[in-house]
Order: structure tokens, then sequence, then C-alpha cells
């Protein structure tokens, strides 16, 4: 079965910033490029450190140590905790169809190299130094076009200056937008570290019908799909705080028992919720820190730039199966 017709599709979209004539009004788009029109509002459940004691330890909460350097951590003022076993509930925006950028959008070449695509290729990290991040100093395009051989997407000298600026703009835009995430960004830029973990830059060059496990996120992540298109069964109804625990033996981070969170929301009268939706070639998507999804790859495959901590905190096919009819527990990459 083909994804698109297997995957509904949850959200409007109206024409982005491009596809609109000098006066405001709306035009058509030849590339089909859309942006999000009234980002859906749901009600999302953040865990604290508290509940997760009184569900009994869905999570681990110790620090990741992907990398041995201590760095300081942002000063940020203290949220009161809620009463052991009670759910703080705030609305924040779902995001999945991120907002297409303004500048350079790729050619076909990338598109023809990804659906050619044999096997994985993950570029060597860029790796940002512990301390307070300048971003303006960071060559966005530069790492890009360093990858071209391999990735088959090269940005234009002339285009090169406002990628970077559409890029730093976007990685602002997004998570100051999301609830929760203006204090997860100043984490990123004060100190280099996201949710304790050390940040880098890589491309990422799937093939077609790529899975990665079902994972929740150990940072924060910023992804610009620079050919093909990714796509996802996202939980949007429940986020994860706190920090992963990189278990003895394994790499990688170890993600929430996925079954007993939805005991959890059972035994209150709720759900977990699951939405599908693409990241298309030229737009973004933010990850905030302790998001839940399964992404995967059709026949395009794709290409990615990712802001992210080189690790995902991947999930159990035992602490994630039966929770949602669409997701593969056991199938998937493990980064």
């Amino acid at each position: 079965m083909g994804c698109g017709a297997s995957l509904r599709r949850e959200h409007s979209y109206a024409p982005g910033p491009e596809a609109r004539t000098e006066g405001g009004e709306p035009r058509a788009d030849k590339r089909g490029s859309w942006l999000p029109n009234d980002p859906v509002k749901h009600r999302q459940i953040f865990l604290s450190r508290q509940s997760i004691e009184a569900l009994g330890s869905l999570v681990e909460v110790e620090p990741l140590a992907l990398e041995d350097v201590e760095t300081p951590r942002p000063v940020v003022p203290p949220v009161p905790l809620p009463p052991a076993g009670v759910f703080p509930q705030r609305s924040r925006r779902y995001r999945a169809n991120m907002a297409m950028g303004r500048g350079f959008v790729p050619d076909a070449r990338g598109d023809d190299a990804a659906v050619m695509r044999k096997q994985v290729w993950i570029s060597q990290p860029l790796h940002f130094a512990a301390g307070p991040v300048d971003l303006e100093a960071v060559d966005i395009a530069g790492f890009v076009n360093a990858c071209a051989e391999h990735a088959d997407v090269h940005i234009p000298m002339e285009e090169m200056f406002g990628f970077n600026a559409d890029w730093r703009s976007k990685l602002r835009e997004m998570f100051l937008a999301e609830e929760g995430g203006v204090a997860q960004l100043e984490e990123f830029l004060a100190t280099g570290r996201s949710n304790d973990c050390p940040m880098r830059l890589q491309i990422l060059a799937l093939c077609p019908d790529t899975w990665f496990r079902v994972h929740a996120h150990a940072s924060i992540e910023l992804i610009y799909a620079l050919a093909g298109e990714l796509w996802e069964w996202r939980l949007t109804n429940a986020c994860v705080e706190g920090k992963f625990v990189v278990e003895p033996g394994s790499k990688f981070p170890r993600g929430p028992d996925l079954k007993s969170l939805k005991s959890a929301f059972s035994s209150r009268g709720q759900e977990l919720t699951w939405e599908s939706a693409a990241l298309r070639k030229g737009h973004y998507l933010s990850n905030l820190a302790g998001t839940v999804h399964q992404s995967y790859t059709c026949n395009t495959g794709a290409t990615l730039l990712v802001l992210w901590s080189g690790a995902h905190a991947n999930i159990s096919p035992e602490d994630c199966m039966g929770v949602c009819q669409h997701l593969k527990p056991s199938v998937g990459l493990v980064h």
C-alpha cells in the first residue's frame, strides 16, 4: 500500500509566503509547497518527575552523558511541580508540517538521488562546542555543500547567505512557538547542549522505505528536508519530561514505556492520540525533547539536514507493542 493512500491528512494548508501576490493575496504555487493554516492546537500532557514516579517510573531521569563535557546549565526560574500522580496539562501548538524556507529550495537532482539511493549515509557531525552558541558564526550552507558528494544537494553561492539566515530564523521561530520551547532553545543557545546532551549538525541521506525505531527525542531537533519526504506517526498529547539514561552495554538512551503510559491514560478515561504527517522538501520540522514518534520514508527516500544530539531515546518493542496500530515496534534503524 502506498504511503499517500494509507495515511490520512490532518491539517489544512495555505500557500507559503512565496505563493502570495504583492498585495498579500494567495496565488498558485507551482512547486506545491504549503504552510499550515491556523495550526491545530492540542492538549498536551507533560509528565513531571513526580508524575513519572507515581506511575511506576516510566522513564529514568538520570543525566544522559554522550560525551564527558562539563558545561554550566542555564539559569531557569523554577517551575512548581504538581502533586504526585497529577498530570499538568498545557495547551501547545502541534506543528508537524512545517513552514517552508523563505529562500532556497533544492532542485530536483537531490530528489532523483534520494529515490535511487541503496543505503543510508550519515555525514560526519559538526559539533557545537560547550558554551554559548553564536548562530551567526555557523555556516549551515557551507556544511551542506561539504557533504554534496554524498548527499547530492548543493546550495549555489548566491543562495548561501539567504539559506543561513532562513535556518537561523526558523530555529528561533519554531521553538518560540512551542510551549516549553523557549527554555529548551535557551539551554542550547547558552550551553551548546539540549536536555544536557551535546549537540551537532548532520546530514542523513535515507533510502526509500527506511524506518527509524519508535523513539522519544533526547534533545531538541530542527530538521530541514533537502530532498524527498519524511513521514511520521506522532504522539500528540503526551510529552515525557526528564533526561534519558544510556543503559550499560548500549550506545543510546532508552525511551519511555508507552504501554504503561497508555494504561495510565486509560485509567483516567483518556487515550493516547497519534497523528500522521509528512515533512516535504523545502520544509522544516521541530521536535521538543521528550516528544515521541516513529518516522520513515516511502518510495521517495529523504535527505535531511538535522540539528540534534546524534541519538534518539529508542523505545523497545515490548514497551510500545499494541499502543498504536500504525507503528512498527520491531522495525527500524537504531540511532
